[in-house]
């Protein structure tokens, strides 16, 4: 193994040791979590080799930045996709030296554009940001005085650092699973088409099905209109509930659904069960987004892991080094998804 010079990253760590990012993170941060002596003594040996270097609030290990506060906007906390996110940057940024400065948007794209604003004239030395928005001049902004910026989610043509996800390959994967499995007839159920990530697992959806000359059935994809409500945080899971009745109403069910989440997943399961449907015996269902609820609900969910901790926890250390070494280059990364079957289809 070649020894590497800058920009070692917990994820260079993890990818050369076989283990997960938040794995990496808890054993060079000494959590209290427990790993086996053969796996510590692998990270740690690894992470030496590679040159990786804990990052801190200093630069170049001379002097200190000024201030330590990040900024993190998110448009949702009450969702455990989110919470998992911020809970791996609240992780890292703590072990960082840092303090998080947590900004709910409440999917609301005038409140993300109005913090954004507020940003710039605060002491925040970063940002991490979720964006719900199609245009980012607000990011923009941010990135024009000088704060360092990591966007999550979005592909943005912004100079700033970024991690993402292969969305389309999560949908093209999930889809092509319910084919192989013997599913034809596969429906759609997903909340409005107002972000690129959405849109990337709806055109890996298509994409999959295009490759097993599977023509689209309009009736079994139904996108919703609108996000605004009252309970923005139960707003995937009414939506899962109030799409799939439209399909029961029809009286033509698919005989599998894939949803665009896994909140949405659990409210078209509970629709489907509390209108006679057995799962997956009638109609298979898959989520994506693989959050702690997914494997607790009955039948437990097939679904798309995310990876949504190390996710978070991969841009706090961006966003870090990126402060340490204002010289250094923006950092863009992109994590594969993985499949995980369990009972709903």
């Amino acid at each position: 193994m070649n020894k590497k010079h800058g920009n070692v990253t917990v994820y260079d760590v993890a990818k050369v040791a076989g283990v997960s990012v938040s794995t990496v993170s808890k054993i060079l941060n000494s959590s209290s979590y427990k790993f086996t002596d053969k796996t510590k003594k692998q990270v740690l040996d690894i992470a030496k080799e590679l040159g990786y270097e804990k990052q801190h609030n200093t630069v170049s290990g001379e002097r200190k930045v000024a201030g330590n506060k990040i900024a993190v906007i998110s448009p949702d906390i009450i969702n455990p996709y989110y919470a998992s996110l911020v809970t791996g940057l609240e992780s890292a940024l703590q072990a960082g030296g840092m303090d998080m400065v947590f900004y709910n948007s409440r999917n609301n794209r005038m409140l993300e554009v109005k913090i954004a604003n507020q940003l710039l004239e605060s002491d925040c030395i970063g940002v991490i940001i979720v964006s719900i928005c199609d245009s980012y001049d607000h990011i923009k902004r941010l990135i024009d005085t000088g704060t360092k910026v990591v966007a999550f989610e979005q592909q943005i043509d912004l100079e700033c650092n970024k991690v993402g996800f292969n969305y389309s390959k999560g949908g093209f994967m999930a889809t092509e699973f319910l084919i192989q499995k013997g599913y034809k007839n596969i429906g759609f159920i997903s909340s409005p088409m107002t972000r690129p990530s959405r849109k990337q697992v709806y055109e890996g959806y298509k994409k999959a099905l295009a490759r097993y000359n599977i023509t689209p059935n309009e009736k079994y994809i139904k996108i919703a209109e609108n996000e605004i409500q009252s309970s923005v945080e139960m707003f995937d899971y009414q939506n899962g509930i109030n799409l799939v009745q439209e399909m029961i109403s029809q009286g033509d069910l698919p005989n599998a659904i894939f949803c665009i989440n896994d909140i949405t997943a659990i409210g078209v399961i509970k629709k489907l069960q509390d209108s006679g449907y057995h799962v997956p015996e009638d109609v298979g269902v898959i989520g994506f987004d693989n959050i702690s609820f997914s494997y607790m609900i009955a039948p437990s969910l097939t679904t798309i892991e995310q990876s949504t901790y190390e996710l978070g926890a991969m841009a706090a250390e961006i966003l870090i080094g990126s402060i340490n070494d204002p010289n250094r280059g923006n950092i863009a990364i992109v994590l594969e998804p993985k499949l995980i079957i369990r009972e709903s289809v």
